[in-house]
């Protein structure tokens, strides 16, 4: 089951529950402006991965952060870049 709302044409928040399982899950989507965009995932008792996209003069910049629940220490971030040319 899924509910999804848009606050507004920039703002929107996910709510799965998996009904076999009981698994939630809760996602938060930004949009910044242009194709910039930040988006936010919490699965309870796993991880929280966070995903920012960010155009920059000549390309676009995505940065990636998981976060293992309660592990702080655990988390992975990466940077990637897409080059215009």
């Amino acid at each position: 089951m899924c509910i999804d709302h848009s606050f507004n044409g920039k703002n929107s928040i996910k709510h799965t529950f998996a009904l076999n399982s009981g698994v939630s899950t809760y996602e938060y989507k930004r949009k910044l402006g242009g194709d910039a965009a930040l988006s936010v995932a919490a699965h309870p008792g796993k991880s929280v991965e966070i995903e920012w996209d960010e155009v920059g003069t000549t390309g676009l910049w995505t940065t990636n952060v998981r976060l293992p629940w309660g592990k702080p220490d655990r988390a992975q971030v990466s940077f990637k870049r897409k080059f215009r040319l």
